[in-house]
């Protein structure tokens, strides 16, 4: 996977710990469900609910270790978490399909904190992307954003963001969040809150 690679139209950036501004989110952002609160979980931490409207991949296929939870809420009652697979280097990710225009420039941000009872630790990494997909469904290019490791907060949340123009063949886009294991099993654990997918 060319996690590394980042297009020459990208711009990214990381501005931790910025005040929330919740309404002009909701307002401005074409994402469904990007305050992670349907469905409505009745445990704690409900491993294995996919958010509503999402989809969700893992490498190796069904070892994803992702849910809902109403333990951490930067806003709302729940957020979406990921916790580290059982095996070495495995990834997961979330992503959601929506309709873009050529040559138009869009951004996708998400509020993410680091777990204070079993925080990310080791070369372990969470990472958003920008996936291009043309008529036909086929990945046409991907645009990489800055990631986040274990020296994430565990009690701020901290935004980032990826944005890039959509390319000429390109009719829709996969905002994606992305947990590489890496060298950690089983334990690590990061939430997720507020995303938002802007023009």
């Amino acid at each position: 996977m060319k996690w590394a690679t980042v297009c020459v139209s990208c711009v990214f950036a990381f501005f931790p710990n910025e005040p929330a501004n919740a309404d002009e989110t909701v307002i401005s952002s074409v994402l469904e469900n990007g305050g992670f609160e349907y469905p409505n979980v009745r445990e704690p931490m409900d491993e294995g609910t996919v958010p509503s409207v999402w989809f969700h991949f893992s490498s190796p296929p069904d070892a994803g270790r992702v849910g809902l939870t109403t333990r951490c809420a930067r806003n709302g009652r729940q957020s979406l978490f990921f916790k580290a697979q059982e095996d070495t280097d495995a990834y997961q990710t979330i992503l959601q399909k929506i309709p873009v225009d050529a040559g138009g420039s869009y951004e996708f941000s998400v509020y993410v904190l680091n777990s204070a009872q079993d925080p990310i630790v080791g070369e372990a990494f969470g990472q958003i992307s920008l996936e291009w997909k043309n008529a036909h469904d086929v990945e046409c290019d991907r645009t990489w954003g800055s990631t986040w490791t274990a020296g994430l907060s565990t009690n701020l949340w901290q935004r980032f963001l990826v944005s890039g123009t959509v390319p000429y063949e390109a009719v829709s886009c996969l905002p994606a969040i992305t947990f590489f294991s890496r060298d950690i099993r089983n334990h690590g654990i990061f939430f997720v809150d507020d995303a938002a997918f802007v023009c």
